[in-house]
């Protein structure tokens, strides 16, 4: 059992955590482990750190305070039963390595015994529903590649444009050679 001191520092963790990711546009992921093994939490476990994303067991009724202190309210649903809680640092990262395991993606089967609860991004309260619906957007770093690809495609065909004329006359030259 805790003391109220320590409940009061695990509120204020959870509280920093919520507000570090929340300042880079990330957010928080529950989902229900009710069933889940060892071996399986351990996977979900390395899953999320290879994304960065931070997971812990907390009490409900604190996860409720400390976000009720950050706002956010409309928890109850999302906070029943078991509850592990995914910090993650932008808005899809959590919810696709979530979503990929519970569906078996990767690595292993589906496991029946996870199932999404929901999320907070933004501020606002998201349903499985919506977590799952976000999971299908690309993450930050595949945006950044395609913008970067659209960038670069005019200067890199304009590039192709200025040097054809050259290459035509090597070309020809060479096929003259050939000919004589």
């Amino acid at each position: 059992m805790l003391t109220r001191a320590e409940k009061e520092e695990v509120v204020r963790g959870i509280r920093r955590e919520y507000s570090e990711k929340a300042a880079t546009g990330g957010g928080v992921v529950f989902g229900d482990y009710r069933g889940l093994t060892v071996a399986e939490m351990t996977e979900l476990r390395n899953r999320l750190r290879e994304k960065a994303v931070k997971i812990r067991v907390l009490k409900n009724t604190l996860v409720r305070r400390a976000l009720a202190e950050e706002g956010i309210e409309g928890l109850d649903e999302l906070t029943a039963g078991p509850t592990i809680v995914a910090f993650s640092p932008d808005e899809v990262s959590a919810a696709k390595a979530m979503v990929e395991f519970a569906k078996g993606g990767a690595k292993g089967s589906a496991t029946a015994a996870f199932r999404l609860k929901g999320g907070v991004i933004g501020g606002e309260v998201l349903s499985e529903k919506e977590i799952n619906e976000l999971a299908l957007l690309p993450g930050r770093e595949e945006v950044f590649a395609k913008l970067l690809a659209l960038l670069q495609a005019p200067a890199v065909h304009l590039l192709r444009l200025i040097n054809e004329p050259a290459g035509r006359m090597v070309r020809l030259i060479q096929e003259a050679k050939k000919a004589e």
